[in-house]
């Protein structure tokens, strides 16, 4: 496993009730998220050529991004960031760590 994105691996296990309403921690891959989250982009991992790609996409550190789907057994996510629609790969957005907003679409840490 990277030895970056083991950082981003929550430190405690989720709970059943936490499970159903949102993932166990405030910064967590985007892979991690479930159908209808909001996250903002904190830092892009992996290998160069998929960093280069991911931001020409749109997906770069502070946007924002909304989950709008996700297929079945593991596969790829379907995202919005900004005005763009994608479809990501779940191992591409496992190089993508992300910072979840609250109830009320604020994020714990202020956008650099």
């Amino acid at each position: 496993m990277n030895s970056d994105r083991a950082a981003w691996e929550c430190a405690h296990e989720p709970t059943a009730a936490s499970e159903a309403t949102a993932p166990c921690c405030v910064r967590c891959p985007l892979s991690s998220l479930q159908r209808g989250a909001c996250a903002r982009v904190v830092s892009l991992a992996g290998a160069p050529r998929l960093r280069r790609r991911l931001m020409a996409l749109g997906i770069r550190p502070s946007a924002e991004l909304a989950v709008l789907g996700r297929a079945p057994n593991r596969g790829p996510l379907e995202l919005r960031a900004g005005t763009v629609h994608l479809m990501l790969r779940e191992h591409e957005a496992r190089d993508v760590l992300v910072e979840l907003a609250d109830a009320e679409g604020r994020y714990a840490l202020p956008t650099l």
